[in-house]
């Protein structure tokens, strides 16, 4: 196991030398800030295509992970507090195909209007050629050209969510005004599953981040390509090979993208810091159970 408590001590690194970290991503070409519109946080919405693949026909390699983690960060979403199940709609394998996917992603379109987050997660191969990079869905391939077209349409503000092989590709195609994207890997780059982590690397620390640190996808791209670098070197270390993989980030949006409202454990400790106004919340009399003093 390549986790240990040095990853806790790089997460408080993280937060005290986060000024420091976003200009030397920056001048590093992972992450681009390019301002957006303004949203109206009082009436957003919160709506999801999640697509996971590990079992794939012929003779591409199976994916063990992809489905686990896309459902890990499902489950990290209705955590937050701000999603609705019936907002989320997954598909695995065999479901998986591009009809399909670019079905849900008009379903996903339909659904969230100009003050709402939408979110597209995709956790499976990625392809590249010498022109373009795919995303190899169950029965054919999606390129970054007929991504960017299919959200062309969207009204609400989008974070697109890579982790294959090659998708820091897309940002060059699909960057672009009201979209946040983040990919696994630069361009050139190749990313992993690990059977320790259940999960690919990116994967698994967005949704670490996420569901512990961070509520926005821009602070929580910060320290997952810190965990991923970091961990990725320690994997490479310790196979002596080549793990190493940079995650990118394309953000096409003025001010932050929350993604949820709050963590679980927040939530758990407030209910037993203050059990009496939660337990009595519905109590229309407050002179009955207020004494001033």
């Amino acid at each position: 196991m390549l986790i240990n408590k040095r990853i806790i001590v790089g997460a408080i690194a993280v937060y005290l030398i986060l000024p420091v970290i976003v200009p030397v991503v920056s001048t590093e070409n992972e992450i681009k800030y390019i301002p957006s519109l303004i949203y109206d946080a009082d009436s957003m919405e919160y709506w999801a295509v999640l697509v996971g693949i590990g079992d794939y026909p012929g003779v591409t390699s199976d994916l063990p992970y992809s489905i686990n983690e896309i459902m890990s960060f499902k489950d990290t979403l209705l955590d937050g507090g701000n999603w609705n199940e019936s907002n989320i709609h997954v598909l695995t394998d065999n479901d998986a195909t591009k009809a399909n996917i670019f079905n849900e992603l008009e379903w996903l379109n339909s659904n969230a209007d100009k003050n709402d987050i939408s979110i597209f997660y995709y956790a499976g191969h990625g392809v590249q050629s010498s022109n373009n990079e795919y995303l190899a869905v169950y029965d054919e391939l999606i390129s970054d050209e007929e991504l960017d077209e299919e959200l062309d349409n969207f009204e609400s503000r989008i974070t697109v969510i890579l982790d294959a092989c090659h998708s820091g590709g897309f940002i060059e195609e699909v960057g672009k005004r009201g979209r946040v994207i983040l990919t696994a890997c630069r361009k050139d780059e190749e990313t992993y599953q690990v059977f320790e982590l259940r999960s690919g690397i990116f994967g698994y620390f967005i949704n670490i981040s996420l569901e512990k640190l961070t509520k926005t996808a821009e602070t929580t791209f910060l320290f997952t390509w810190f965990f991923s670098v970091y961990y990725s070197k320690q994997l490479s270390q310790y196979y002596e090979g080549d793990y190493t993989i940079h995650p990118r980030m394309y953000d096409g949006c003025l001010g932050m993208t929350r993604i949820i409202d709050h963590h679980q454990y927040v939530q758990t400790f407030l209910y037993k810091m203050f059990p009496s106004i939660i337990e009595n919340s519905n109590v229309n009399n407050i002179n009955n159970r207020t004494w001033k003093m």
